[in-house]
């Protein structure tokens, strides 16, 4: 479920910078990415 979501997420951050979105859109996904991110990391690290 979180790869998911991080497949998802960073679908959506590459079509906003290859769109030229606003810069806080971007800035928002790739927040959320980091986010997710770790979690796979902390949950395959226990």
């Amino acid at each position: 479920m979180i790869n998911d979501k991080v497949n998802d997420l960073r679908e959506r951050l590459h079509k906003l910078i290859e769109e030229k979105a606003d810069y806080r859109e971007i800035l928002k996904v790739s927040q959320k990415l980091d986010k997710y991110i770790n979690q796979v990391i902390k949950s395959t690290s226990s």
